[in-house]
């Protein structure tokens, strides 16, 4: 097994705490006919366009109007859909323990999502020399092109990163890449994990 020069981090879920039921509560007052806004983004057929980056939250919006009778504005509804993120302070300290060449993050997210982190939790985004986002590459986690981008762009092999995910399809995605990969499953378990990496 290579040695690990680069760890790289799904943003949501893992640094970030986030939750798509808070935007449903604040949204669903403002909609007609018992609208369910959760169910309602599994409906949306554009969504996956968002986070490649090819649309941004005012189509969403539209289509919200139209299909549930949203009453609010486009600025009202940005803030309820932005406003759904929560720094994980212990997690902030693990990527700052580190000891490895490069600290990366790579994740999946759309425009609206980006300005609203970008604007809030730069200290977040400070903790990484390089910042990957699906809406920017037009890539999307667990796609291996995403991954093998990402190795294009530091100049190192596939098997020098080792990535940490939530998600389970994306943590597949990179060891089909070469990458090395850890499931996150708490934070407990993660240090447990990157004991060789924290110097300890």
């Amino acid at each position: 097994m290579s040695p690990v020069r680069a760890a790289v981090f799904d943003l949501g879920g893992v640094l970030l705490a986030y939750d798509y039921r808070i935007w449903a509560e604040r949204v669903a007052p403002h909609c007609q006919g018992g609208a369910e806004p959760l169910a309602l983004i599994g409906e949306y057929g554009h969504a996956r366009d968002a986070e490649r980056g090819y649309l941004d939250l005012d189509h969403f919006h539209a289509w919200l109007v139209a299909q549930a009778g949203l009453s609010l504005s486009l600025a009202e509804f940005t803030h309820a859909w932005s406003d759904i993120f929560e720094r994980k302070p212990e997690m902030m300290r693990l990527v700052s323990e580190l000891q490895v060449e490069r600290k990366l993050a790579l994740s999946n997210t759309n425009p609206a999502h980006v300005r609203w982190i970008t604007d809030r939790y730069p200290d977040v985004l400070a903790l990484f020399d390089r910042v990957y986002l699906s809406c920017e590459m037009h890539l999307l986690k667990p796609d291996p092109a995403i991954y093998h981008a990402v190795a294009a762009d530091s100049h190192l092999a596939p098997g020098e990163h080792l990535f940490v995910d939530d998600r389970l399809e994306n943590v597949l995605g990179a060891q089909e890449a070469g990458w090395q990969a850890v499931h996150f499953t708490g934070y407990p378990a993660l240090r447990k994990a990157l004991g060789p990496l924290l110097g300890r």
